[in-house]
């Protein structure tokens, strides 16, 4: 029973190490492309675009009055 505990305990700690290891590699690969994409002249050359938007006065779902006002979009190609 014991030696059955400590090979449970051993595959789950085996499992933590390699999703840690997959989420360290996942954020350095976003970490990279994100560089890579804000390099100005770099492979991924990005075009943003702002545009002003009226949004109208409504009411939300839970009730709440919202004011009309505009809001600003930021596209990027």
């Amino acid at each position: 029973m014991i030696g059955d505990s400590m090979a449970q305990k051993e595959v789950r700690q085996k499992y933590l190490d390699g999703y840690n290891k997959g989420r360290s590699d996942a954020i350095k690969d976003l970490y990279w492309l994100k560089r890579d994409a804000e390099r100005p002249g770099g492979a991924a050359d990005l075009q943003r675009r702002y545009y002003e938007v009226p949004v109208p006065e409504h009411v939300t779902t839970d009730g709440v009055l919202v004011e009309p006002r505009k809001v600003v979009i930021e596209v990027v190609e």
